[in-house]
């Protein structure tokens, strides 16, 4: 499993733009890290398994007294496999 940052811009996500299940987290993302600072590594990620983008994950930002939260998902063709 790879971690792929989400990066600020638009630009700096052309790679992501094309795949089907990556549009709507890039834009919701870089949206939110707008509003509350882009602080790698306190940001988006895409996962990547064997080659293929399965999904997508994000700190809700720094940690705050010590602990951090965090928003996750599986891309649809990747869901219900255990």
């Amino acid at each position: 499993m790879q971690l792929l940052p989400i990066k600020q811009t638009e630009a700096e996500n052309a790679e992501f733009m094309q795949h089907p299940d990556c549009r709507d987290s890039i834009i919701f993302t870089m949206d939110y890290f707008r509003r509350i600072g882009y602080t790698p590594p306190w940001i988006g990620y895409f996962a990547q398994s064997n080659g293929q983008l399965v999904g997508s994950c994000a700190f809700k930002g720094a940690p705050r007294d010590g602990k951090v939260e965090i928003a996750y998902g599986t891309f649809p063709p990747y869901q219900q496999q255990g």
